[in-house]
């Protein structure tokens, strides 16, 4: 026989271990008690009459007998069957009405895994027995099988706010318990205590009942509770174990005389419902809905939790969502460890707007069975609770919880703490007015109250100066008073300190400080003022200077002087120099939102203004993403800029260079010393393209000018002027009209289009530009044709237009199978390579005919590979390999013989039996054709690319120019 010691059942079979209760050992004491005036007596059968005991709650036992104080009634309560027994083979004891089961020994092997009332014939788990008032008889149900390990779980230590509990209460370190977008609010008038433990707590039905505890709460809507509860030790089957998913159970009972509304969440470490690494999600007991309970009503709610972590305790959150005013709560907790199998009744869970007490939601899916949330009914999207929470801002202008460096706010609606603890701002307030003979007398105090003890003496005016353009104008203006009317209609809505330009003040909120002050109105910018956001100092860009950093010592807002004498605003920024040259880059934020906007054809006007006792030397340029220059964009070498210089440094972006959400202006500086200080003034300006160019039109009659903004139209004036179609010259394929002419943002020279040759083979035609082939000319070519005079230049006939010079062509063939012609990336293996990829261009053939292919120049050395990909279709699909036949055709277009070997691979760069070839060697100007057959043997072999690898030798010039065709066939 064994003592089992786990007490094992539960509805869906959770089943637990009975342990030996307090409640039997107190009974058999108050027993003898009872009988201690014949000490050698035994009662006679069971004990059913009141005895001298007492049922007393102390808090942390079920029911405690106890002599002299009350009497309760004992009942016998037996075993029936050999199965099992009560501790030490008894097969009856005596029980108090409502105690729990007694310890029960069960064979070895045997798990207990329900109890069945004889006398009603009513089977029930072995943990929601409670002793009968009568006489019982029970069958303890027993299995081989162990069932899943099952624990009601004890709510220990629990934490509120309330201030006159927690006097000595950090208010940071409670804020950093919470999430600022949470649902919870801190109010120092809650509390929370428990005022009874180890209650019997009704569920969802008569039978569905665990042992809690009885909390007494007071609060308003959003308050918030956090109750550690242990589970057992960490990582063991009692406690939590990272990784596993758990069912447990919440039995709600309202205790009280009034309604009440409250939600419930878990989670492990915190009260912080995140769903990070270090915060796992929370789980939101019924789906994170309201629970409303009337006096007297329970409810029961089953939900799955996945440990995050090895754990001792879980931790329940309860939120209020109503008024408590001593409102009684009993909570019971218990845990099994199994996955909860949830078919999951899946329902909307309407948007509430809540307000600065109590947080709202946007409308989700929840299943109040097991607790899930979901964005969609389907159910495929999880959310927490702080993805669905909206959180209404708190109103509050009563300070409350000062201390020496910082200070709180209570809300004014709800009159809960607001979490966010503010350093204090000091002002200088008037404690005694200056006098025609004594100056008057300021100390410095923040609006909470707080003083740091320190004062001034003051006058009562001084001297404002608006400085202008021609003269200054001097108002007399009295301490910690706004602008006079007359300064108003001189200043703009921003001005600044002429003698700090990192002062910058607004019209509307200017208070006089105890100073005479000259101050300078902005000029506007030309374009869109960007102020620059960050200063990347030592950050990405050291193609030039390679090693050399900063050190971002501060940022600031600032005027910033111009070269010709005005102020526009920007920034100012100090930096620390850790080397003789460093890469700076300046990010300027486009919009508050972070959104992009297109930088085509944006210029850019960068002003750099020397703030530093010494002169400062620098390249700088302006790039488009990431860390990348932009072709065409100007790059200024060796700046230098004496203390006090500012130079202005213009950048005109192309066309087709995309979007951005920065504007990233990169510097390069050049003799500095270690630990230099560079402070410098930086303002960054943007606009749309408003250049003029010139076109020239070329003509017999003499050449034509005229100037055109870059990326417009021609006006009629200058249409009027030009031939009826025409070419830019040094681009002859393209043919404009005057109306479908576009600047563009160069200078350029334009002729009119005339007749040209076009040869192919013995015949010759004239043609003028822009016009398609003859019939007959047609019917000589294939669908596809070359310029002799140029490999590169490739045609199709239906689409042909003639372009604006002499052509000669010969036809190209049709390949063997399916062309590839998508060449989209090239790969060494080994070594570097140059720009690999030269585009299409005409492939020789052996015979003298010729294919569409593609040119590559490879930059060769010992032992090199390089892999070309080719893409059978635009969607990446694969296809089967097995028995396909690959043909290509190479021409090698240098100027020396050429070594190398040659596969066609599966993936990656792994030959394939019968698919290579070791050792092919290509005269200058020579061309070979290659056949390789996929073997059958795998018939799942497949690839989504065709993956052609050369290898080079070290007898392999340095520079290898190949002309490529590939195409393929399925076997038939």
């Amino acid at each position: 026989m064994m003592k089992f010691k786990e007490r094992c059942g539960k509805n869906m079979s959770l089943k637990k271990s009975v342990r030996v209760t307090l409640i039997l050992t107190l009974a058999l004491f108050a027993v003898a008690l009872a009988a201690c005036g014949e000490p050698n007596k035994k009662p006679d059968g069971p004990i059913n009459k009141p005895g001298a005991v007492v049922e007393q709650d102390l808090g942390m036992f079920d029911t405690i007998p106890h002599y002299g104080i009350q009497q309760i009634k004992m009942y016998s309560l037996t075993i029936d069957g050999d199965n099992a027994s009560f501790s030490g083979g008894v097969k009856t004891v005596s029980v108090a009405e409502k105690a729990l089961l007694p310890e029960i020994t069960v064979s070895n092997g045997e798990y207990i895994v329900g109890i069945k009332n004889v006398n009603t014939g009513k089977v029930i788990d072995d943990f929601r027995f409670r002793m009968p008032s009568e006489d019982t008889k029970i069958e303890v149900l027993t299995s081989a099988e162990k069932p899943a390990y099952f624990k009601e779980l004890m709510l220990g230590n629990w934490t509120d706010y309330n201030s006159a509990a927690n006097a000595n209460l950090d208010w940071n370190s409670v804020a950093e318990t919470m999430e600022p977008n949470g649902p919870f609010t801190m109010n120092f008038e809650y509390s929370i205590e428990s005022s009874m433990k180890t209650v019997d707590v009704n569920g969802n039905s008569d039978d569905d009942y665990l042992r809690g505890v009885t909390f007494t709460l007071s609060g308003v809507a959003g308050n918030m509770a956090r109750i550690l509860t242990f589970a057992g030790e960490s990582g063991s089957e009692e406690g939590i174990i990272a990784g596993q998913t758990y069912t447990f159970t919440y039995n709600f009972q309202n205790f009280g005389e009034n309604t009440i509304s409250f939600r419930m969440y878990q989670v492990q470490t915190s009260i912080k419902l995140g769903a990070t690494a270090d915060r796992p999600k929370a789980t939101a007991v019924n789906a994170g809905k309201t629970i409303t309970l009337a006096p007297g009503e329970s409810a029961s709610y089953n939900i799955a939790f996945t440990a995050g972590g090895d754990n001792a305790n879980i931790i329940p959150v309860i939120e209020l969502r109503s008024v408590f005013d001593n409102e009684k709560l009993a909570i019971a907790i218990a845990k099994e460890n199994k996955p909860l199998d949830c078919a999951h009744d899946i329902k909307l869970i309407e948007a509430q707007e809540g307000d600065c007490g109590k947080a709202g939601n946007i409308a989700y899916y929840g299943c109040d069975m097991c607790g899930g949330m979901w964005r969609d009914d389907a159910g495929e999207t999880e959310v927490s609770m702080l993805d669905i929470t909206v959180k209404h801002a708190h109103t509050s202008d009563t300070y409350c919880y000062v201390s020496t460096p910082s200070h709180r706010k209570r809300c004014d609606v709800c009159h809960g703490v607001i979490t966010n603890a503010e350093e204090h701002v000091f002002k200088y307030r008037v404690v005694k007015e200056p006098t025609a003979d004594e100056l008057g007398i300021k100390e410095e105090v923040c609006d909470c109250g707080y003083k740091t003890g320190k004062t001034i003496e003051y006058q009562e005016n001084y001297t404002l100066t608006v400085k202008g353009e021609n003269s200054d104008t001097v108002f007399d203006v009295k301490v910690d008073t706004g602008l006079p009317a007359g300064a108003k209609q001189l200043l703009g809505d921003k001005f600044c300190n002429a003698d700090d330009l990192t002062e910058i003040f607004d019209k509307e909120t200017f208070i006089m400080p105890e100073k005479n002050i000259t101050v300078i109105n902005f000029d506007k910018a030309v374009g869109d003022s960007l102020t620059p956001a960050e200063a990347t100092v030592g950050g990405g860009y050291h193609s030039q200077y390679e090693g050399g950093t900063a050190n971002l010592v501060y940022k600031k807002d600032s005027a910033v002087n111009t070269e010709d004498g005005k102020v526009i605003l920007g920034r100012e920024i100090s930096m620390s120099m850790n080397n003789e040259t460093a890469t700076v880059r300046i990010d300027s934020q486009y919009l508050p939102d972070n959104s992009q906007i297109s930088v085509n054809r944006r210029i850019y006007n960068v002003t750099i203004e020397n703030r530093n006792k010494v002169a400062v030397k620098f390249d700088i340029t302006q790039v488009n993403s990431g860390v990348n220059p932009i072709n065409g964009v100007t790059r200024y070498n060796d700046v230098k800029l004496e203390p006090g210089q500012s130079g202005l440094f213009t950048f005109v972006f192309p066309d087709n260079v995309g979007v951005n959400s920065n504007a990233l202006t990169v510097l390069w500086f050049k003799e500095m010393t270690l630990n230099q200080s560079v402070v410098l003034g930086i303002a960054i300006s943007h606009r749309e393209y408003d250049i003029e160019h010139t076109l020239t039109y070329v003509a017999e009659g003499g050449n034509k000018t005229f100037k055109v903004t870059g990326g417009k139209a021609l006006s009629a004036e200058i249409k009027a002027q030009l031939p009826e179609s025409f070419y830019i010259e040094g681009a002859p394929n393209v043919i404009y009209t005057p109306d479908t002419f576009v600047m563009p943002f160069e200078d350029a020279t334009i002729a009119a289009v005339k007749k040209q040759k076009f040869t192919v083979g013995d015949k010759t035609y004239s043609i003028k530009a822009g016009e398609a082939l003859p019939d007959e000319a047609k019917a000589l070519l294939s669908e596809e044709f070359y310029n002799v005079n140029n490999l590169s230049e490739i045609f199709v006939r239906d689409t042909f237009v003639m372009p604006a010079y002499d052509l000669s062509v010969a036809n190209l063939d049709a390949p063997e199978g399916n062309p590839i012609l998508l060449y989209q990336a090239t790969w060494w293996t080994s070594g570097t390579h140059t720009d690999t990829n030269r585009g299409e261009c005409v492939v020789k053939k052996e015979d003298g005919g010729a294919l569409r292919g593609r040119k590559y120049l490879f930059e060769n050395g010992a032992g090199r590979q390089v892999r070309i990909a080719s893409p059978y279709s635009a969607n990446g699909s694969s296809v089967n390999l097995a028995g396909v036949t690959f043909r290509i055709t190479l021409e090698n277009k240098g100027s020396q013989a050429v070594t190398f070997g040659l596969a066609q691979v599966n993936s990656s760069t792994n030959k394939i039996a019968g698919c290579y070839d070791d050792n092919i060697t290509l005269q200058a100007g020579q061309s070979k054709e290659f056949t390789f057959t996929f073997p059958t043997t795998d018939p799942n072999m497949s690839n989504g690319n065709a993956l052609t690898v050369f290898s080079f030798g070290s007898d392999t010039p340095a520079e290898v120019v190949l002309g490529m065709a590939i195409s393929y066939e399925f076997p038939a």
